[in-house]
């Protein structure tokens, strides 16, 4: 006697065939079998994560396979009772989803997969994502100095995640002779929001020193270099036909003289003293990989 037990991994009828190996006549024997699915199959569901810990606004690939082979449908992806993602499942029974959307600090992620109609609902162990972050802000985000002076910023640094190296600070974008100081010049990892502040020492000399403006001349009337003018011919005419060009000499050299002064005077000017300039300055804070900044804008007078 042979007893087989038949579990048919999908519902409905199923044909099957059985074949034994003997030492009887007509060996082997081939016995056809057939039985009806009634039950669904149950399942279990694996989570993987393809980076952890992540920073902030960095893309981490989830990944979901359901067990046996053969289910059909999506999977969801949860952050804690949110649905964050869906994915369907492929030909080997996984999904997968990606995000770059988590929050700083810690997640507990699922997958959740509904059942079909031949396998059962299940949901996978919770998996830890640690999402690090650092939050740099400041109230006052501008200021306006001379030349030589400097400006100060009241920040504050938080984090969040798992930092395993103290925060520290930069700036860039500076023009040439510029410094910035910071008081703590960083923070300890796992520390609560902190404040920090911030000094920019603003160079005395340096590209914001432009070039004076000139002053263009408002120019002069008409009937000046028309008068000027004729200062000038006058003496000619008179002196070709009064043939008293010696008399006359006076009179051609201050037309002459007249002529060169408005001339000299047209091209002078004044100058002004060179616009504010602005500059943009990025303040960065920075944790092995972890990274963020904020923009100031100096004005220099």
């Amino acid at each position: 006697m042979v007893q087989l037990t038949f579990a048919p991994t999908t519902l409905g009828p199923h044909n099957g065939m059985l074949t034994v190996n003997d030492d009887a006549a007509g060996s082997p024997h081939s016995i056809p079998l057939s039985g009806t699915g009634t039950q669904q199959v149950a399942t279990t569901t694996a989570l993987t994560s393809s980076l952890t810990p992540s920073n902030q606004g960095q893309s981490v690939t989830f990944k979901a396979m359901i067990t046996p082979a053969g289910a059909t449908g999506q999977v969801s992806l949860r952050d804690g009772n949110t649905v964050i993602g869906s994915a369907t499942l492929n030909a080997s029974g996984v999904a997968t989803f990606s995000t770059s959307s988590l929050s700083g600090g810690s997640h507990s992620i699922t997958a959740v997969y509904p059942g079909d109609g031949n396998f059962t609902a299940s949901t996978s162990a919770a998996l830890t994502q640690v999402v690090n972050s650092i939050s740099l802000m400041s109230a006052q985000t501008s200021a306006t100095v001379s030349g030589g002076g400097t400006a100060t910023f009241p920040l504050t640094v938080s984090q969040a995640g798992a930092l395993t190296s103290a925060i520290a600070f930069s700036c860039s974008g500076m023009p040439a002779g510029w410094n910035c100081g910071f008081n703590p010049v960083s923070v300890p990892a796992g520390s609560g929001p902190t404040p920090v502040t911030l000094t920019l020492q603003v160079g005395s000399t340096t590209a914001y020193n432009l070039p004076r403006t000139p002053i263009p001349s408002p120019g002069l009337p008409a009937s000046i270099w028309l008068g000027a003018l004729a200062l000038l011919v006058l003496p000619i005419h008179f002196g070709v036909r009064r043939r008293k060009v010696v008399s006359l000499r006076p009179a051609f050299a201050l037309g002459f003289v007249a002529v060169l002064l408005l001339a000299v005077g047209c091209g002078s000017g004044g100058s002004t003293a060179p616009p504010p300039q602005t500059v943009n300055v990025t303040v960065n804070a920075t944790s092995g990989s972890t990274t963020t900044s904020i923009p100031l804008t100096i004005t220099v007078r």
